[in-house]
Parts: C-alpha cells; structure tokens; sequence
C-alpha cells in the first residue's frame, strides 16, 4: 500500500523531472549528434523501404537493431519533424526511468533510498541528456528495469527472498521486456547473463526459493526464447550485421587495450566526459558517497537484494569496457549506481543522526535535488549553448540554424552552405527537414566553396556558412559579397555560423548584361551550325544557360586548371536529378579529353528565377598534348544519362550542348 506522504513526494519529483526535460527541449542541444545521425538514418531507410531485423550503420559498418529506429520514426511522425517532435519518445522514456528507478529502489531498499535514487535519476547530467538524445539505450533502460522489477515480484525479492508461492503475470512480463529488449539494442542482452548470475548466486547460497518458481522461470525463457525466434534465425542468417557481430567487431585488439578502455571508464566515470569544475565537484561528492554505498552493499552480499545491486552494476560495465565506447553504453549502469549512491547517502545520515543533528534521509532528497539542479543549470542549461565542443558534437550549425528558420516570422528564401549534398550517413539538406519543424521551407542548399544561388533573380536573401573549419568566407560567395548588399543578422547559440541578408538585383542584371555577351556557338556536327547563337541559351524546359567567365588567360600549361564559372537561370522547379557539365574536347565528334560533371547545389529545392553560379574547375592532365581544344557545357540526367536539348530563339533545337571557346595548351 502506497502511503499519502510518499505518493506526494515522489509525484514532485517526477513533475520537476518533466520540468527539466521540457526546458528548451527543441534548443538544447541544438541539433543531432552522429549516433543520432545513424539511428535517424535507419528510421528513414527503414520507413521508405524493406523492414528488417538488422540495418546497417554505414558510417561505421556495423549492424544496429531496427526496432528503436522505426518507433522513433512513427511517434516523431505524430508529431510532424523538427527537434521537438524527435526528443517526445525519449522524453517519455526518461520519465518512466526516473519512476521504474523508484519503483525498483522501494522493492529492494527503503523509502529514503529509493526517493533519493529518484532524484539522483530525475537530475543528473547525464540521463537528463539522455532523455533528450535519438539513441536506441533511452528506450532500453526503462524497458531493462521493467524486467528486473518484474523479476523481483516474481521471485518476492524485497531486500530477501521470501518463500511464497509465484505467479505466472511477473514473469510473463519479465520474458515480454526482455524479448523487446534486444531488438531495440544489443545492450539487452546483457540482461541475459545478469539474470543467470543471479540464479547461481540464489543456488549457491540456498536461498529460501518457492520450488514453483522453476516452473514458472522455465515458463519465462521459453517465452522469451519463441519472442526473439526472429532476432536469432537474424543474427544466424547475417551473423556480421546482429548485435553479436557488432560486439565482435568492437573487440579490444590486445589485453592492454581492456585495461586502458577500464582506465578510461573510471576517468570519464568521474568527468561525464565534458563537465566543468562546479560540476565536477558535485561528480565528487556523488562519487564518494557511492564508494560508500557500494562498500556497505558488498559487506551485505548474503543478502540477494544488494547482490543484485552488485550484479547489475558489473554486468552494464562489460560492454562499455569491451567495447571502450564511453557514452551511452553507459546507460544501464546508471540505475544500480544511482541506487548504491542513494544507499550510501541513506545510510550516511543514519549513523551521523546518532551523534549529529542531521535531517533524515528522507528530508536530505530536497538538498540534494537543489545540488543536482545547481550542478544541472551551470553545467548543461549553463554551459552547453556556450560549449564549442558540444555545439560540433551536436551538428549545431544547422540545429540552431533549424531553429532560426522555424521562428523567423517570414518566409525569405535562405541560402545554406552545406557541408555535404550526398553521401555521408544524412546529408545536411534531409538532416534540415528533419530539424525543422516548418512545412515546405524556402531553403537553398550548396557546397558554396564552389556554387551558390541567388535567389528569385537575385532580391533579398539570406545566406549561411559555418566557419568553424575554414575559418573565412566559402570561395565562391567572396565575389558576390563585395558586389551586393549585405548586413549580418544575429542567430541565437550559432557560435561559429555567420548568417547574413543580401540583396542585389540591381548588381545581379548589371553582372549579366556583361556575362551575356561571351562569346559562343553551336555544335559543329549539327545542321547550320555557323548560324549566330546569343546568350540566354534555353536548355530542356526548365534550365536557361546565362553564360559564363573564365578569370585567366585561355593559353595553359599541363597541370593547370581552367578557372570555368557557369551561370543558369531555373525557370521550372526541378527535380534532383540533372547535373552540368564542361567538356574539353580535342574533336567535337570524340569522347571529351578532360571533364567536369558536377553539380554543387541541392536541384529538387530550387525555384524559378533562382540564378545557379557554378564553379567548374577543368584540370588539364600531366603530361598533356600541346594544341588547340575546344569547351562546350550542357546539362543531362543522372537517372538516364541523357542530355537536355538545347534550343535557340526561334524554339528549335539545336543538338544537345553549347560550345564557349577554344584553349591553347602549351606543352
């Protein structure tokens, strides 16, 4: 029976906890880190094509379970994208691990010890970080201590065992969540060996076990064995993308390697890894009572209560130092460690009460909260919007970007210089409509080292750049920036991210008044080709070539690269396929002698009367025939390979690319 003053106590507790997991939930922090990246990644793969056990983290080539993926998929697709919607489950996740903790705190100690294990969960750093990140071990950690709770009831486990006769619902819950358990992370299999410690232990030591309780244990792993059937026939199958193979392939290479990956658990341990001095007093402080508390429990190891204490906590920490991956492998380790520190604490205050006027461990959970709520509000409200390693960590160049736009109350078109268009695990255009909240932004994206677009012919825009690795203006948005006006605009938690408004379609036609008397002429194998052709050059229905500059002399040495800027105008909005490119060519008839095909710009975001400016650098080769060499340029479909019809005045087609000069190589 839950007693009125006890229920009230730790309602508080979970109602300040879901306090300060709603405090800036969708800003802090401000964006996704690369093991959110990887989970997001799954989701995606997972939601548009064929659902599977295992997926593959390409980024590290690894397998991942994909259960915790989809889910986050689903509930984030409830609340529509954006920072906000993604952290819901792993909110609720927190919450329910700071009342399982509880829960199971008050089964196996008193109730001082489990209101103080409570706050030391609802408070500390790291699960109020972990209630805020995409990773599979926020959905596992309340999943694992709800099979341990259920584990208890079903052995009548409080701090001893006592011999009462079971029933079959604790343990059908119990092989419920440890079936889920190991498809969400391959953590939970941890749970597995914990629970076989344990009964050795409960055998060893002859404790006081209902015989039924075999039965019904029996009942329990046939369960469980028939829920995972799939994850093993998975893990059988393709044993190098399960959770097996990923542990195998994070092996240590050499004992040494184990014992410095210990070494290094005990140092992070201590630090949470980026923590600040306030914050590592209090880690201090914390670590010293659970020294305490850990010591008293092995004192009482003939007591299974504690022994499970003890067993939990060296079984999370096998897979972290195997591993060496000191983050939120963690996770598991955290209840048993919140609840030996909590005992500490308890036990602390009633051997001082003896001879000291110190409060009861009950009424010591209040300072305690304000401890951890100081340490809390320096260290992460305080310090990680200010902190350039987390603001890296978490991608925050685009997060707090995506928070900007989602707030700006209009809808100028933005130009974003990404750091990657494709490739990488999410590129940075679908990381930002995933961050973003708003439907349908007037967003742009370019490697603007080498490309940018001016917007609806070149009014006002915004553009962004993060200048964390380069430290300067991307290359090719220099030029235009000296031409145009521009002021800087100021963005919230952006610490190495330059935004600024540009306007300047004044400077954009006067520009193209001069780029569109170059010089070029039709493709010589075609009918009429010495008719005059004149810039702007329609290509297919939706692209017009402007024309182009080349910023160097057109006699070069092998080696050197041909300084090509292309310039086009979007007159349809497009689909993501096309691509430019620029040929050299010894003979117009024959395969090009050096090329550039690219395209640096995000295609399917571009509207009409965006203006493309490409850089096409053509580097000519080492050694390289001396002659003469014509250029031409055009555009073609990635999907077919096949190029876009060019077209002059009149709307007849002229072959299917333009030709802007000749090149003299000097060899």
């Amino acid at each position: 029976m839950v007693r009125r003053p006890e229920f009230i106590l730790i309602l508080l507790v979970l109602l300040l906890a879901a306090f300060v997991r709603l405090a800036d939930l969708a800003r802090l922090p401000a964006g996704f880190s690369d093991a959110e990246i990887a989970s997001l990644h799954i989701g995606e793969t997972a939601k548009f094509g064929p659902v599977a056990i295992f997926y593959t983290e390409s980024e590290r080539r690894i397998g991942r379970e994909a259960a915790f993926p989809l889910l986050e998929t689903l509930v984030a697709g409830i609340f529509g994208n954006g920072l906000f919607a993604f952290r819901v489950l792993p909110l609720w996740c927190g919450l329910l691990t700071v009342a399982l903790v509880y829960a199971l705190a008050r089964r196996l100690l008193a109730f001082p010890e489990a209101l103080l294990a409570a706050v030391f969960t609802a408070f500390s750093v790291f699960t109020v970080v972990l209630s805020r990140v995409i990773v599979p071990q926020t959905l596992l950690l309340p999943i694992y201590l709800g099979a341990l709770l259920a584990l208890t009831q079903g052995l009548h486990l409080r701090d001893e065992i006592r011999p009462l006769s079971p029933t079959t619902s604790p343990f059908t819950v119990f092989a419920l969540l440890f079936g889920i358990g190991v498809y969400v992370h391959y953590s939970g299999l941890i749970l597995l060996l914990l629970v076989a410690l344990f009964w050795i232990y409960l055998r060893a030591t002859v404790q006081p076990i209902s015989r039924r309780v075999y039965s019904h244990a029996l009942f329990a792993f046939v369960a469980a064995f028939t829920l995972m059937l799939p994850y093993i026939l998975s893990t059988l199958r393709v044993p190098q993308w399960s959770g097996l193979g990923a542990i195998w392939k994070a092996r240590p290479e050499t004992f040494w390697a184990l014992f410095e990956n210990t070494l290094n658990l005990l140092r992070y341990a201590l630090s949470f890894g980026v923590l600040g001095v306030f914050g590592l007093a209090v880690i201090l402080v914390v670590a010293g009572l659970f020294l305490y508390g850990f010591v008293l429990a092995a004192r009482r190891w003939r007591t299974p209560g504690y022994m499970l204490l003890l067993l939990m906590l060296a079984t999370s920490l096998i897979l972290p130092i195997w591993t060496g991956r000191l983050d939120y492998q963690l996770a598991l380790g955290f209840p048993p460690a919140a609840l030996l520190t909590a005992f500490g604490l308890a036990s602390l205050l009633r051997a001082a009460r003896r001879t000291l006027p110190v409060p009861r461990p009950a009424w010591a959970a209040p300072l305690v909260a304000l401890a951890l709520l100081a340490a809390l509000s320096v260290e992460f409200f305080g310090r990680w919007p200010t902190d350039l390693q987390i603001y890296r960590q978490f991608n925050g160049y685009l997060g707090n970007l995506a928070i900007y736009l989602d707030r700006v109350p209009d809808d100028t078109p933005t130009l974003i210089c990404a750091r990657s268009l494709g490739g990488a695990t999410l590129p940075d255009p679908i990381l930002m409509e995933l961050m973003m909240h708003r439907p349908n932004p007037n967003i742009r994206f370019s490697l603007c080292e080498t490309a940018i677009v001016l917007t609806d012919g070149g009014r006002t825009q915004r553009v962004a750049f993060d200048f964390d690795q380069s430290g300067r203006t991307p290359a090719a948005l220099q030029d235009w920036f000296a031409r145009l006006k521009r002021k800087p605009i100021e963005v919230r938690g952006a610490l190495r991210t330059a935004v600024y408004e540009i306007e300047g379609e004044v400077e954009l036609a006067n520009a193209f008044g001069k780029i569109t008397l170059a010089p070029v002429s039709w493709p010589p194998d075609e009918p009429n080709a010495s008719d005059p052709a004149r810039l702007p050059i329609r290509m297919g229905d939706y692209l017009t070539f402007e024309g182009y500059t080349m910023n160097a002399a057109w006699t070069l040495k092998p080696g050197e690269f041909i300084p090509l800027v292309t310039y086009w105008r979007v007159d349809k909005e497009q689909r993501g396929d096309f691509r430019l490119f620029a040929h050299l060519l010894r003979d117009p008839n024959a395969s090009p002698v050096a090329q550039n095909d690219t395209l640096d710009i995000t295609a399917h975001y571009l509207r009409p009367r965006d203006i493309l400016v490409q850089v096409t650098p053509i580097q000519i080769g080492y050694p390289f025939p001396g002659g003469e060499y014509t250029l031409s340029v055009g555009a073609y479909r990635l999907a077919t390979q096949m190029r876009l019809p060019v077209f002059d005045e009149s709307g007849k087609e002229r072959g299917d690319r333009i030709f802007i000069g000749n090149i003299t190589v000097d060899d």
